[in-house]
């Protein structure tokens, strides 16, 4: 709290916080029916925990722990009474559980990480209905990604050592698998959006969350669908430029989290790209959605986190960062380059957060670490556009060398432009 404010002052102001945030609690229970508690109820509830917690820095800890036990009775006491025989089931119970806990950690802290958990719970409790249903609509397979990214994230990462091996002492294992962690993150984002959405649900959008996912992995797919199907060129086409016109935000998202300074000045030529690539994106689609019909749906995107999958990052990514420091060793700025060349045919995510690792330790400067992004963004399109030829040979290369050779232009005139100002 504010050191200005005298201590009394900031007593009632983590006070009011603590009566707002059951009175939260309480309107949920109120608007999403009737149950054992409503406004008046939960806002009473934090209020005594934020008052046991106070009472409790005198006479002991064993306060907070039998108003926590009194609230439990209050409401277990309240279900053999006539006034909760119509509730089911024991969210409310929880809640209110929750609610008290809510109050006390006001008190003792972090504030930030109560008021947290005081929106979370009403958000869990109103979005019932959404999230039953996508607990029904999960599969073996979804279950079992949702099973693995915790395991990368949650087991495997702290128990990684934190320092450096190999060459130069580049390679350490706690930061690698702390990258592979963020690109799997990402991709599971997109990958639970599509399964919430649906394919069905626009193409736009499911090739938006399909490059967000694998921008690479979606164009091909969707260049082999169109062959296969003999379908109208146009609305694949377009597809394939929104999915990799999100890469662009996907970007952004990595270097954002990994290092704001490499983040802050790759910002706004990313960000013209992606303006630039969705304007090409909105021409082409404004053209093909006269040919669109409900048979056009991506194809099946594939577990983003199975372990085969994280493994071959953290290999890439390792080999990209040994790669740029043995360029940057032995040729200086140009090998560099080089490896960022060769790393960003295949891979954009490896070479964006090896050059942000690298810059975040000072061996490369932050401002080349944003322009070689760039170009890598460039080398990275012209071996998407090579894929798709190979897999389609027909008027949607047309469409979509049109389409990535404006993209083309404007990221050169970007990177231009970018070197000048800096």
């Amino acid at each position: 709290m504010n050191e200005a404010l005298p201590q009394v002052w900031q007593q009632l102001v983590l006070i009011a916080i603590s009566a707002g945030l059951g009175a939260i609690l309480g309107i949920e229970r109120e608007f999403t029916g009737p149950h054992a508690g409503g406004v008046r109820t939960f806002t009473l509830i934090t209020l005594w925990g934020t008052l046991a917690a106070i009472i409790a820095e005198r006479a002991g800890g064993w306060v907070v722990v039998v108003g926590l036990l009194a609230v439990v009775a209050y409401f277990v006491a309240g279900r053999f009474s006539s006034e909760g025989e119509h509730e089911r089931g024991h969210t409310t119970e929880v809640a209110a559980a929750l609610a008290y806990l809510v109050g006390a950690l006001v008190w003792y802290g972090p504030l930030e990480v109560a008021v947290a958990a005081g929106f979370a719970i009403p958000a869990l409790l109103y979005f019932k209905p959404e999230l039953h249903e996508f607990a029904r609509r999960l599969t073996r397979t979804d279950f079992l990604a949702i099973l693995q990214f915790a395991l990368v994230a949650f087991v495997i990462l702290p128990i990684l050592p934190d320092q450096g091996y190999g060459p130069w002492e580049v390679l350490n294992p706690r930061r690698i698998w702390l990258m592979v962690v963020l690109v799997v993150a990402v991709s599971l984002a997109g990958y639970v959006a599509l399964k919430l959405l649906g394919t069905r649900k626009g193409l736009i959008l499911s090739a938006l969350l399909g490059g967000l996912v694998s921008s690479t992995a979606t164009s091909i797919s969707l260049a082999r669908q169109q062959t296969e199907w003999k379908s109208a060129p146009e609305p694949m086409a377009a597809a394939i430029l929104i999915a990799n016109t999100s890469l662009y935000f996907r970007l952004l998202v990595l270097l954002w989290v990994v290092n704001r300074s490499v983040a802050r000045l790759a910002s706004l030529p990313l960000t013209i790209l992606l303006l630039v690539g969705l304007l090409i994106s909105w021409v082409l689609w404004l053209r093909a959605r006269e040919k669109l019909n409900d048979s056009f749906t991506l194809p099946p995107v594939h577990n983003p986190t199975a372990l085969g999958t994280a493994l071959q990052f953290g290999v890439i990514f390792a080999l990209v960062l040994i790669l740029v420091a043995a360029a940057q060793h032995y040729m200086s700025g140009a090998g560099v380059a080089f490896a960022t060349v060769l790393s960003s045919l295949t891979d954009l995510d490896a070479i964006t957060l090896s050059l942000s690792e690298l810059a975040g330790k000072g061996e490369i400067l932050a401002q080349l670490a944003a322009e070689l992004v760039v170009w890598a963004t460039l080398v990275n399109l012209v071996f998407k556009f090579a894929v798709v030829f190979y897999f389609n040979r027909s008027s949607l290369t047309r469409l979509v060398g049109i389409g990535f050779g404006l993209l083309a232009l404007a990221t050169v005139a970007t990177a231009l432009l970018f070197r000048a100002l800096l």
